[in-house]
């Protein structure tokens, strides 16, 4: 599964400095499609707090450089109050339906943080931690402060060399679940499901898209290791030949059922009241 393109933003302590201008900016960014990270200067507030220490900002170029002496409160400045102001003017902003993107149209749904999804979900749902970047630490860090560490899961690529991912930090103190990744589409996906239970075990394989032919190994390893396997049915589903979402709504059994019987017992779909309601007519059989 191809990963959405990550775009990385820089603004500088001028714009952080002029609230009409970051309104502006942050509201383009808000509406460009695709996972992105923002990346802000401090503005004048940085040089301010180091004289109001007894610290003279060093200057070269009319721009503030920061040496060893100064480091420590640059950063406190920016990932403190700078982070927390930008952080509160994104949560203004509205959010764009479905994917986003300047022609989605605009939602009453606003910009949360992590620390508050968790808060929110706590006791309710389970959540679907999809993350992006190489911050499962952080992600992570913050689950465990929420103490949710049995409420969410977590997921990271794996492929044929990768280690066994389940057995080692931060992914041993959630529910994790190892994306079995096909470099060039010839990887085996059998293999690398069974490297991922060496001495470790992950809750569920996530399966990338695949042949219907692939199917049966992974479901022997599977059976043979204990370990669910996860299948997305979005768009025209992630098995070649069974259908998605779409099929599902005219005929659940012949996508969602025919994925159960065959050893598939988690589906991700952008039609959960759907599945749900499948999932309930079976119960009394």
């Amino acid at each position: 599964m191809n990963k959405p393109e990550l775009t990385i933003y820089k603004i500088g302590g001028g714009i952080i400095d002029d609230a009409a201008e970051l309104a502006k900016f942050l509201g383009l960014l808000a509406a460009a499609s695709g996972p992105k990270i923002l990346v802000h200067g401090g503005g004048k507030g940085a040089s301010t707090m180091m004289r109001e220490l007894g610290l003279t900002p060093q200057l070269i170029n009319g721009r503030r450089v920061t040496d060893a002496a100064t480091l420590d409160i640059v950063t406190m400045f920016y990932a403190g109050k700078t982070n927390k102001q930008v952080v509160a003017d994104l949560q203004k902003l509205r959010l764009r339906s479905d994917e986003g993107g300047a022609q989605a149209p605009l939602t009453d749904q606003r910009v949360v943080t992590l620390e508050q999804m968790l808060a929110r979900s706590k006791g309710h749902i389970l959540l679907n931690l999809d993350v992006k970047d190489a911050i499962y630490v952080q992600v992570v860090d913050a689950v465990a402060r929420a103490g949710m560490q049995h409420q969410v899961i977590v997921k990271a690529e794996a492929g044929i060399a990768t280690p066994p991912l389940a057995a080692m930090l931060p992914f041993d103190t959630v529910y994790f679940f190892p994306i079995l990744i096909k470099a060039h589409g010839t990887a085996d996906l059998a293999a690398i499901a069974t490297a991922q239970t060496r001495n470790a075990h992950p809750v569920a394989f996530e399966l990338p898209k695949m042949t219907a032919a692939q199917l049966p190994a992974l479901v022997a390893v599977s059976k043979a290791h204990n370990v669910r396997l996860m299948v997305n049915s979005l768009w025209e589903g992630f098995i070649a030949g069974y259908g998605g979402d779409a099929d599902a709504g005219r005929d659940p059994d012949k996508v969602w059922g025919r994925l159960y019987r065959e050893g598939v017992s988690i589906i991700q779909t952008d039609a959960p009241e759907a599945l749900l309601r499948y999932r309930a007519s079976l119960e009394p059989r």
